[in-house]
């Protein structure tokens, strides 16, 4: 019932997971996948821009000198944070920043077995820390039947089992894939809390039970990482 370890870097290693956005027809960002030792000429993204590594080994030695991710708002910065991650031998991603608020952010909470989804829940971060590229601050249900289409598409690709966390931005009311996390997240207990279990559908579609997906809650139900919605709203003076 497990991923096999090529199913699991398909969905950690960016730049495979663009390639497997492009086969399932799943929208992304403007791109430019670049390896640790070629040339990179990404004259033609839009700016600004985030350069992040194609897998980032939080277990490694080395982790603690490669950057998670950096932000660039100019044509030399992109430029340097791509020679910088080189150099680290690491390759990576630039992608161009997708535009709007932090609401906009939109998680797929799914759990699939070989690729099929037997439970889906929908949320949205309200706010996050730090803002732009943080952690979920207050987050809450959602609905959009284009989320769970296109993570249907992705994962029925994939051929993944077990629980994760699917990102999308809203663009012109388009979902853009942001990344796939496969594995549970922060603020899965929303998930539960609006009626979707992932663990529980999980193991019973693991076990042969025959039960119905279940269903997400029509109401809107918010969660709260107290610490960090009070360090965003101490930054914004609210």
């Amino acid at each position: 019932g497990e991923s096999s370890p090529n199913v699991v870097r398909s969905l950690l290693d960016k730049a495979a997971l663009i390639d497997l956005a492009n086969f399932a027809g799943v929208t992304t960002p403007e791109t430019v996948v670049f390896s640790s030792d070629e040339p990179c000429d990404p004259a033609k993204l839009s700016l600004p821009a985030i350069v992040k590594p194609a897998v980032r080994r939080s277990y490694s030695a080395a982790s603690a000198t490669v950057p998670r991710l950096r932000v660039c708002m100019q044509r030399a910065d992109l430029h340097a944070a791509i020679q910088g991650y080189q150099q680290l031998g690491c390759g990576g991603v630039a992608q161009s920043i997708i535009p709007g608020n932090d609401n906009l952010l939109v998680t797929n909470g799914i759990a699939a077995v070989d690729g099929d989804i037997v439970a889906s829940f929908i949320g949205r971060k309200v706010r996050q820390f730090p803002p732009a590229f943080g952690e979920a601050a207050l987050a809450e249900s959602f609905n959009s039947p284009e989320v769970e289409k296109a993570s249907k598409r992705l994962i029925g690709k994939s051929g993944f089992t077990g629980i994760a966390q699917v990102e999308y931005k809203m663009h012109d009311e388009r979902p853009v894939l942001i990344e796939v996390n496969p594995r549970s997240w922060s603020w899965n207990a929303l998930a539960t809390a609006s009626g979707v279990n992932l663990p529980s559908a999980l193991i019973s579609a693991l076990s042969g039970e025959s039960i119905a997906p279940p269903h997400q809650s029509q109401s809107t139900i918010r969660w709260s990482f107290a610490v960090k919605d009070l360090m965003h709203n101490g930054r914004h003076g609210q």
